[in-house]
């Protein structure tokens, strides 16, 4: 068994050696200042437990990093969990809509669906894509029409679009 004193003056040299380099690679892992202080602490803090019940480590090294990255992995698989929950969460709001707003809702998207089909083929197609995100240069490339076209299209077309909802030619 290895002297009280002796003992924690091995562990606190190692401590000095190691921490600021434990920091560092955990703190690249989280990404967060005050996590990765914790998760370093917690590293020394197993270690301590390993020294304690005097296990022979030949690696010290490597047996802080792996318990740091252990860690680390822990703590980024909590996250993700968390953010499933909240994504739950998110679409449990969704679904306890008030009625009367889910059917308002409906009805706009069935009036701009309805407006759509008033407009030519080719401006609901511009005017789709670009709201799915397609930029000027993807829908000039998709629907065969010149590039510096586009903006020209999706302006008027947005434009008729507006007219036929505030005209109320919507069947």
């Amino acid at each position: 068994m290895r002297d009280k004193k002796d003992f924690d003056s091995d562990f606190i040299n190692l401590y000095k050696w190691l921490f600021p380099g434990i920091h560092r690679f955990v703190f690249r892992l989280i990404g967060n200042e005050a996590e990765a202080e914790q998760i370093s602490q917690q590293t020394f803090t197993k270690l301590y437990s390993y020294f304690k019940r005097n296990y022979s480590i030949k690696i010290q090294k490597a047996l802080v990093y792996r318990i740091a990255h252990q860690l680390c992995i822990d703590v980024l698989r909590k996250k993700q969990q968390e953010i499933k929950m909240n994504k739950s969460e998110i679409f449990k709001n969704q679904t306890n809509i008030n009625p009367q707003d889910n059917y308002i809702r409906n009805l706009q998207i069935s009036v701009v669906r309805n407006a759509l089909q008033k407009l030519a083929p080719r401006d609901q197609k511009c005017i789709l894509l670009y709201q799915e995100g397609y930029s000027y240069a993807e829908i000039a490339e998709i629907t065969k029409i010149n590039k510096k076209s586009v903006g020209q299209i999706l302006s008027r077309a947005t434009n008729k679009l507006a007219q036929i909802i505030k005209k109320g030619e919507i069947q």
